[in-house]
């Protein structure tokens, strides 16, 4: 009697301890749909691009540009840095 209880003991405390990792889907980072501008960077640009967001889903980017340097401002390029998800660090 002694054996089949330690027995029935045992396999409760292996289906208890055989539990899914509640942090999971949190360290994985599926959940997280965050998408901001971390960098902006123009062809001359002079100084950092200053990211401000307003709300959620908008956000404004001020960005100086030496006009001298280019003669046609419509030919500049441009190259735009996103975050696609959290990382874990």
């Amino acid at each position: 009697m002694k054996k089949i209880s330690l027995i029935i003991t045992a396999i409760c405390f292996v289906f208890l301890g055989c539990q899914t990792d509640p942090w999971e889907d949190i360290e994985d980072g599926s959940w997280n749909n965050e998408r901001s501008i971390l960098s902006l960077q123009f062809e001359n640009q002079v100084g950092q691009a200053e990211v401000t967001r307003i709300d959620e889903s908008t956000g404004e980017v001020n960005v100086s540009i030496n006009a001298d340097a280019v003669p046609d401002l419509s030919n500049i390029t441009m190259t735009l840095n996103q975050v696609l998800k959290l990382v874990k660090p």
